[in-house]
């Protein structure tokens, strides 16, 4: 009876632990994007005052990434961190200049917050963002343009090309879409030229108030122009004196290295932003 009783108070534990964040589906209509826009949360037991983590997906990917194919449930366990995982389309997060109906980066970085902060009470100095390959890149564009809105800003695998910094590498896995930025970019003297420039973006911070980055990048990614990418992104980090973090590992383009490594961000995070 005693080990009966034991093995009863563990399963009620266990299941208080699994209850603490809530699979949550949302869909709402963006006028951002001109479309219904799925959203998975997961949310803890409490949603008082709590911080907030916004996790893109990739090129290809939806909202339904991180829960099916990480254990980011796992990794939050007894935390009470809201994390927010919206669809985005292949849109690399902008605002397309060829087309004013799809405008991505007001999608995330200010209707899908005052969306959700309506909902849920977020503690407004611990907001982060971070994402993965196309969501990486998108995680770095959106906080350099909002570094009043996010503390921490991370990013795994990040699409950051070398054309993006400076350089003239394409691989031919990137060569495909190098051409969609010219359209969202626009002409030459659009406003997102500057808008969607790293370079100038990373000009344009105060070092007193802008995000913390994490950058982590695999050495064996096959998307070869993204190495000096990073390279050349965070020499203009380190130029500008921001605080950052970059880590080169072993590794490759794959739902492996992301599922293995969001566990760093989750760690730098609450030490930057506070558990």
């Amino acid at each position: 009876m005693k080990h009966l009783l034991t093995a009863l108070v563990l399963l009620v534990l266990a299941a208080r632990v699994d209850a603490q964040h809530r699979l949550v589906l949302d869909s709402l209509y963006s006028e951002s994007v001109n479309a219904w826009m799925k959203v998975h949360l997961l949310v803890p037991e409490s949603a008082d005052s709590v911080p907030v983590l916004y996790l893109l997906h990739g090129w290809g990917g939806d909202h339904r990434d991180w829960t099916s194919k990480t254990k980011i449930a796992e990794y939050i366990r007894g935390t009470d961190l809201l994390v927010v995982m919206p669809d985005a389309h292949n849109s690399f997060y902008h605002d397309n200049a060829s087309d004013t109906t799809k405008l991505y980066e007001r999608w995330i970085a200010t209707e899908l917050p005052a969306f959700i902060e309506a909902k849920y009470t977020v503690d407004g100095d611990r907001r982060a963002i971070a994402g993965l390959s196309m969501g990486g890149y998108g995680s770095m564009m959106i906080a350099l343009n909002h570094p009043d809105r996010y503390a921490f800003a991370a990013g795994l695998s990040s699409a950051i090309s070398g054309i993006h910094v400076g350089g003239t590498e394409v691989s031919p896995y990137f060569a495909r879409i190098t051409q969609m930025f010219d359209l969202i970019k626009g002409s030459a003297d659009h406003p997102n030229r500057a808008r969607y420039d790293f370079l100038s973006r990373i000009d344009a911070q105060n070092p007193a108030s802008a995000p913390y980055i994490y950058l982590v990048h695999g050495i064996q990614d096959g998307y070869t122009d993204f190495l000096p990418g990073h390279r050349r992104f965070t020499d203009a980090l380190r130029a500008k004196s921001l605080a950052y973090e970059y880590h080169e590992v072993p590794g490759v383009h794959n739902w492996v290295f992301w599922d293995t490594h969001i566990k760093d961000v989750l760690e730098r995070m609450w030490v930057v932003m506070g558990d």
